[in-house]
C-alpha cells in the first residue's frame, strides 16, 4: 500500500510537470508558428505600417491630438478598476494577453465596440500578406507599441496611452470612409457643402456604416445606391430611431451653421457613433433581451429552441431566425438536454449576430451586463484574485441569491486554485453565469466557439446563417408544437414584450427580472441538472506566469516564466523535458494500468493541476474557431 502511494505521488509530479512542459512547448510552437505582423504590414501595407509607428511615438512621447488627450483623462479613470485587480510582474506592469482583456473590457463599457481581432491569436499561415493584416490592424498597433515600451510589460500609462490611440485611429478612419460618400453625393472634400447635402452625406455614411459596408462600391453605383437608401428602413428597421439622434449630433457640434466643411462633417460623425450605441442601438438590445426574457425556461437564462423558432413565424420576429448550426457553432446553443437545444440568452445577446456597424478596426455590438458585475468585485477587491468568503460577502450584498451548491462550487474553483478565486478566469467566469444565467455569459473552453462575424462565418463554411421558414417549421413539427402560447414559461403577469422599440423595454426587462424570483421553486430550473458545468480552467494570465507573479509579490526573485501568450520563446531544453517527460509518463501509465495500482486503476481527475488548461489544437477545416 506504502508503495503504491508513493508511486501515486511522483506519478503526480511527472504529471504535473508533463503538462506544464507540453504546454510551454505548444507556446514555443504557436510562437514560431505565429508570423510577426510588423513583418507581414512591411509587404502588405508599408506607408500603413509608416503611418501607426508614427502615431504610436506620438502617443508615447503624449504627442497626443487635442481631442485625445482630453479623452485621456477620461480612459484612465475607467481603465484603473481593471489594471489595478490584473496579476502584474515585478515591474508593476501587465503582459501581453492581459493588456488585450483590459483594453476589451474597456471599450466593451464605453462603446459597445468589439475590437477587431482582440478576440484571436490565430494566425492562418496559408494566407496571404494582405489577407492576414484584414481585421488585424489593432493588433498590429498593439504589437507595435510592445516592442516600443520593450520586455517589461506595459504599464497603466502604456495601455491608457494605447487606448487613446485606438480610439483616434478610429475616429481618423472615419475621414477615409467618408471620402467615397462626398464622391457619392458629387462633392469634393475640400469644398463646403450646404445643410441639405450635408444631412444627405451623413445619412448615407450611417447606413454603410451600420451594414458593415466598407465603401459605396460594395452596394453598387446607380439605381442600386438610390434602392439602398430608399429601402433602408426595412432594411435596418431602428432607423426610425437612428434619424432623430443624427440631428441632435449635427446641432451639438454645428449649431446653427449653415455650410459645413469636410471636417466638420468628420466630427458630426464620430458624435453620432458615441450616440448610436446609447440612444439607438443599446435599445434594440434591450428590445431582443425582453422578447428572449419573455421566453425564458425555468429561470435558466435560456430559451428552448422551439419556442424560438415559433416566435419568428407565430409573430413575425424574423431576428430570431439563425439555424441551430449557426447558433451552435457560435457557443450560443445549450444541447445538454439532447431531447430539447435551447439558446443560451447572454451569449445570444452579446454575440456577433447582435453586431452592427463593422470597420477594420471595431463593431459595435450589445452590451455584456456582467462586465458591471466584475468590475463592481474589482473596484471593491482592488486585486486580482479573492477568498470564496470574500467574494460572497460582496454578492450577498447584493439582491442576487447563491444556492448551497453554487456555494460549494466557489469553494471547488479555490481549492483548484490552493486557497484563492482568481477573478479573470474561466471557472469564476462560468461560476458567475450560474449565478446570473440571463446577464453573464456562458465560457466556451477555447477552440469552442467561433468568434468572427456572420458573414466571415458563411464564407468560412459554406452555409447560411438564416434559416429558412421551411426550416423552421419542419425543426417545431420535428420537437413538437409549443406549449399553449410559446411564452407560457414567462413569469406569471408579465406579458413579454413584443411592440415597438421604445423606453418600455427597459421597464419590461425589470419587471421580468423581479418576477423570475417570485416563481415557485418546483417551475425553477437548478443548476444542478446542468452538465455545462466543467473545471476547465483558463486563465488571462497562465498558470507558469501567475506562479511568477506571486513569487514577486512574496518578495522572491523570480522571473516571470513563459506564458502561452508571451512573444518571446522557450528554450530548446524544455522541448526535450516535454520529450523525456512523455516517455517516463507512458512507462508509469502502462506499470499502473497492468495491475500496479489495483483494478481500478488511476484517475487523472485525482491529479493536482493547478491551471488545467487543455492544449487544444483545432483541426484544418475548423482552423478559424478560436
Amino acid at each position: 500500500m506504502r508503495v503504491s502511494s508513493l508511486l501515486f505521488v511522483q506519478l503526480n509530479a511527472i504529471v504535473v510537470s508533463f503538462t506544464e512542459s507540453t504546454q510551454a512547448l505548444a507556446a514555443t510552437q504557436d510562437f514560431l508558428t505565429r508570423p510577426s505582423l510588423v513583418s507581414v504590414a512591411e509587404t502588405a501595407d508599408p506607408a500603413l505600417l509608416v503611418r501607426l509607428v508614427s502615431e504610436v511615438e506620438d502617443a508615447l512621447g503624449e504627442q497626443l491630438h487635442g481631442d485625445t488627450r482630453e479623452r485621456l483623462g477620461e480612459i484612465q479613470d475607467m481603465l484603473r478598476p481593471t489594471f489595478k485587480a490584473l496579476p502584474r510582474n515585478s515591474h508593476g506592469n501587465i503582459d501581453h494577453s492581459a493588456v488585450r482583456y483590459a483594453l476589451h473590457r474597456l471599450f466593451v463599457q464605453r462603446h459597445g465596440w468589439v475590437i477587431r481581432g482582440f478576440q484571436s491569436e490565430f494566425f492562418d499561415n496559408s494566407s496571404s500578406a494582405s489577407q492576414l493584416l484584414t481585421g488585424r490592424v489593432p493588433d498590429l498597433v498593439q504589437e507595435i507599441f510592445e516592442k516600443r515600451v520593450g520586455k517589461h510589460g506595459s504599464s497603466f500609462h502604456h495601455v491608457a496611452a494605447l487606448a487613446a490611440l485606438l480610439e483616434q485611429l478610429i475616429t481618423d478612419d472615419i475621414s477615409v470612409r467618408l471620402k467615397g460618400v462626398y464622391e457619392a453625393n458629387d462633392a469634393r472634400v475640400e469644398n463646403t457643402v450646404d445643410l441639405p447635402r450635408a444631412r444627405s452625406i451623413i445619412s448615407l455614411y450611417m447606413m454603410l456604416s451600420i451594414q458593415g459596408y466598407a465603401d459605396v462600391a460594395s452596394v453598387g453605383g446607380g439605381d442600386q445606391l438610390d434602392l439602398f437608401v430608399e429601402h433602408f428602413h426595412k432594411l435596418y428597421p431602428p432607423w426610425v430611431d437612428t434619424q432623430p439622434m443624427l440631428d441632435d449630433a449635427l446641432d451639438a457640434i454645428v449649431p446653427d451653421q449653415r455650410w459645413l466643411s469636410f471636417q466638420d462633417i468628420v466630427r458630426v460623425l464620430a458624435e453620432a457613433g458615441n450616440r448610436f450605441y446609447e440612444r439607438v442601438h443599446r435599445k434594440q438590445c434591450q428590445h431582443t433581451k425582453s422578447l428572449l426574457m419573455g421566453m425564458e425556461d425555468k429561470r435558466s437564462g435560456r430559451v428552448r429552441l422551439l419556442d424560438f423558432y415559433s416566435k419568428a413565424i407565430n409573430e413575425n420576429q424574423y431576428q430570431l431566425t439563425e439555424t441551430a448550426e449557426y447558433l451552435r457553432q457560435m457557443g450560443m446553443l445549450d444541447e445538454s438536454d439532447a431531447s430539447m437545444p435551447r439558446v443560451i440568452i447572454p451569449n445570444y445577446i452579446s454575440g456577433q449576430a447582435n453586431c452592427v456597424a463593422r470597420t477594420a478596426y471595431h463593431a459595435v455590438c450589445c452590451p455584456d451586463e456582467c462586465e458591471g458585475h466584475l468590475a463592481n468585485l474589482e473596484q471593491v477587491l482592488g486585486r486580482p484574485e479573492a477568498t470564496p468568503s470574500e467574494i460572497l460577502a460582496i454578492e450577498d450584498g447584493s439582491s442576487q441569491q447563491i444556492s448551497m451548491l453554487l456555494r460549494s462550487r466557489l469553494h471547488e474553483i479555490a481549492a483548484h486554485h490552493a486557497g484563492s478565486v482568481p477573478l479573470h478566469g474561466r471557472l469564476f467566469a462560468q461560476w458567475l453565469h450560474f449565478v446570473r444565467p440571463t446577464s453573464c455569459p456562458y465560457p466556451h473552453v477555447s477552440g469552442v466557439a467561433y468568434k468572427k462575424t456572420m458573414e466571415e462565418w458563411e464564407e468560412d463554411t459554406g452555409m447560411f446563417a438564416g434559416s429558412t421558414w421551411e426550416d423552421m417549421e419542419s425543426f417545431i413539427s420535428r420537437y413538437g408544437e409549443s406549449s399553449p402560447g410559446s411564452d407560457s414559461s414567462a413569469p406569471s403577469g408579465i406579458e413579454p414584450s413584443g411592440g415597438e422599440l421604445g423606453g418600455s423595454d427597459e421597464d419590461m426587462l425589470e419587471a421580468l427580472r423581479m418576477a423570475r424570483h417570485q416563481v415557485d421553486d418546483d417551475s425553477a430550473w437548478h443548476e444542478v441538472s446542468s452538465s455545462m458545468w466543467t473545471m476547465d480552467e483558463e486563465l488571462i494570465v497562465s498558470c507558469s506566469q501567475k506562479q511568477a507573479f506571486t513569487s514577486s509579490r512574496a518578495g522572491h526573485q523570480t522571473s516571470a516564466t513563459h506564458s502561452k501568450f508571451s512573444l518571446q520563446g522557450v528554450p530548446a531544453a524544455t522541448a526535450a523535458k516535454g520529450i523525456f517527460l512523455i516517455a517516463v509518463f507512458a512507462v508509469a501509465m502502462a506499470f499502473f494500468w497492468t495491475g500496479g495500482v489495483g483494478k481500478q486503476g488511476l484517475s487523472l481527475s485525482m491529479m493536482p493541476c493547478p491551471c488545467n488548461r487543455r492544449p487544444y489544437r483545432l483541426p484544418e477545416r475548423a482552423r478559424h474557431f478560436i
